[in-house]
């Protein structure tokens, strides 16, 4: 019963966009959050292009673009942080936390399948995402639309 509570809450949540209401300033003055206001935007008009359900825009802008911008920022923020020499664990403990900066942190690509929406242009609907997300790029000098994946699943 518990697992339906929290599913139930975090679809919620995840559809929630009610923070952005009445607060058209947040743009001009924290550029991030533009761009994410944005980028709602460009999703939602792909989705409603696509003649999908508009209740599919919200998770898709979090599970593509928030999620890839997430391990953007964090990895820009994590790529310098040197580890020391020793710790004592040992080195296994040294090279993991080296590792999980690498390999988990750093935008993520599938081993398997390059599922970037940059990849995936030959589809129509990831190449009028990918298209937006570049425009917005362009316009507030960031380089997310690159590691943009088309879902956080491999």
């Amino acid at each position: 019963s518990s697992g339906i509570n929290a599913e139930y809450g975090v679809k919620r949540e995840t559809e929630n966009m009610s923070f952005f209401e009445g607060h058209e300033h947040v743009p001009r003055t924290l550029p991030f959050l533009g761009y994410l206001h944005e980028a709602r935007d460009v999703i939602c008009t792909c989705v409603a292009g696509a003649r999908l359900p508009a209740s599919l825009a919200g998770p898709m802008f979090n599970h593509t673009v928030v999620h890839s911008a997430d391990h953007v920022n964090a990895y820009s923020v994590m790529r310098s942080l040197r580890v020391t020499c020793w710790h004592r664990k040992g080195w296994r403990e040294v090279f993991r936390t080296r590792m999980f900066i690498e390999q988990l942190i750093k935008p993520i690509i599938s081993p398997l399948l390059d599922n970037r929406l940059c990849r995936l242009t030959h589809q129509p609907f990831y190449r009028s995402c990918y298209m937006g997300l570049r425009e917005l790029d362009k316009k507030y000098g960031f380089d997310i639309a690159e590691s943009v994946t088309a879902s956080v699943m491999y």
